[in-house]
C-alpha cells in the first residue's frame, strides 16, 4: 500500500523519507494556505525536498478554469498530479485533462457513483474522504474498489486513526494519505513494545560480555 503524506510539513516529509515510507505528497487549498510562502514557492520547495509525485488541487470551479489551472500546474512540473473535485464540471475537466495526458486525482468523493464517473472520465487516482462518511466509510470504499480498472488507483484520504489506516491496508486499498500527526501516531510504538524493550535491556545487562552484540560506544 502506498503511503502519501497530506501535509507540507518538512519535518514529517523528511521522516517519512528516512523510513523509506513516502510514495507521494497530497495538498489542498487549505494546506497550501497555511504556508507563509506563495503557492509557487511552497511547491518549488516540496519538489526540491521530495522526488516523487505531489498532488495539487485546482481552486476554481468552472470547467474552463479548472482545465487552464490544471494545464498551468502540469507545465509548472510534470510531477504534479492535478486534484479535481468530482462535480459535474469536475468530471468534464478530468476528461479533458486526461485526454491531454495530464494525470488527475479525483477528490472530495463521498459516494460510489462519483467514483464511477471519475473512473470513466480517466482519473488516475480516486480520493474518498473516509472519516467524513461515517459508518458507511469502509463499505463505500470497498464498493469503489470493485469499480477500478488497471489505470486507476484508490487513495483513501481523511483518515483519523492508525486503526483506520490498518483497515485500509487489510482491505487491499492501493494507497492512503496521512496528516503529519497521524503519520507520527502510526510510527509511535505501543507501551507494550517499550515495556518489552526495557525487559530485554535489563536481562542483557546481566549477560556475559559479547563481541558481536556490543554497545556502539565500545566499538573501536
Amino acid at each position: 500500500m502506498e503511503i502519501w503524506l497530506d501535509t507540507i510539513d518538512k519535518g514529517a516529509i523528511e521522516k517519512a523519507k528516512e523510513c523509506g515510507l513516502l510514495h507521494g505528497i497530497t495538498t489542498n487549498p487549505t494546506i497550501l494556505s497555511e504556508s507563509a510562502l506563495p503557492a509557487e514557492e511552497c511547491l518549488e520547495d516540496l519538489l526540491t525536498l521530495f522526488s516523487g509525485p505531489i498532488a495539487v488541487q485546482v481552486t476554481l470551479r468552472s470547467v474552463t478554469e479548472m482545465i487552464e489551472q490544471g494545464k498551468d500546474l502540469y507545465d509548472f512540473s510534470s510531477r504534479l498530479l492535478i486534484k479535481i473535485p468530482v462535480t459535474e464540471e469536475g468530471v468534464q475537466a478530468i476528461y479533458h485533462l486526461t485526454q491531454l495526458g495530464i494525470p488527475v486525482m479525483a477528490t472530495t468523493i463521498f459516494e460510489p457513483i462519483q467514483a464511477l464517473m471519475a473512473i470513466q472520465a480517466g482519473a488516475t487516482y480516486l480520493a474518498p474522504y473516509f472519516s467524513h462518511m461515517g459508518e458507511k466509510a469502509l463499505s463505500t470504499c470497498l464498493s469503489i474498489q470493485k469499480m477500478l480498472n488497471p489505470r486507476c488507483k484508490l487513495l483513501v484520504a481523511a483518515l483519523n486513526t492508525p486503526e483506520q489506516v490498518a483497515q485500509c491496508a487489510e482491505a487491499g486499498f492501493a494507497a492512503v494519505t496521512l496528516k503529519a500527526a497521524l503519520f507520527k501516531q502510526c510510527l509511535t510504538a505501543p507501551s507494550q513494545t517499550l515495556d518489552h524493550l526495557t525487559r530485554f535491556e535489563s536481562a542483557w545487562a546481566k549477560a556475559p560480555p559479547s563481541q558481536l552484540l556490543i554497545a556502539p560506544q565500545y566499538i573501536q
